[in-house]
């Protein structure tokens, strides 16, 4: 089942993120893909949760950026979460339809959100479902086995989301 929460978190917390990331001071890493190796298709990103086998790496802004999101949720666990950084397209591309996360243990449920950092004319899509516009403050929930797909914007800049699977 697919949630859409527009106006999830408080201004203050979701301004307050928002002024994190989008500081001179935030860093940002060229992402020579959006999917799958080779897929031509380049974004930024920022790892604040990342699991390497037995070890976990966290980013420095973690606690900041993420502990809004988790107490809203009411989440048990992080499995993975990452900030994306997208540049404006002169027409709309759509990413390759995914899971964000490759292994799912089905015994523990997890789910995947995304919350949109700034309002543009991409979105996400939900294979065989539902078209999520990039809305400011607008979360997407659902179960991560579901597969989906980004497509580009045309309209701004840039385009900013905040990708987190949880475990539920």
């Amino acid at each position: 089942m697919v949630q859409v929460i527009n106006n999830f978190l408080q201004n203050n917390e979701f301004h307050s993120i928002y002024k994190i990331i989008t500081s001179d001071f935030f860093p940002w890493y060229l992402q020579k893909y959006k999917v799958f190796n080779e897929d031509n298709q380049t974004q930024f990103t920022h790892n604040l949760v990342k699991k390497y086998k037995d070890e976990t790496k966290t980013s420095f802004y973690v606690t900041p950026i993420l502990s809004p999101l988790l107490r809203e949720l009411k989440a048990k666990d992080v499995v993975r979460s990452k900030i994306n950084l997208t540049y404006r397209t002169d027409k709309a591309i759509e990413s390759l339809a995914h899971t964000d996360v490759s292994k799912i243990d089905l015994n523990d449920p997890s789910k995947t959100a995304i919350l949109y950092m700034n309002t543009n004319n991409g979105y996400t899509q939900i294979v065989g479902g539902e078209k999520i516009k990039s809305i400011q403050n607008r979360l997407v929930v659902f179960p991560t086995n579901t597969s989906h797909f980004g497509v580009t914007h045309t309209d701004i800049e840039h385009r900013l989301v905040l990708n987190l699977v949880y475990k539920t």
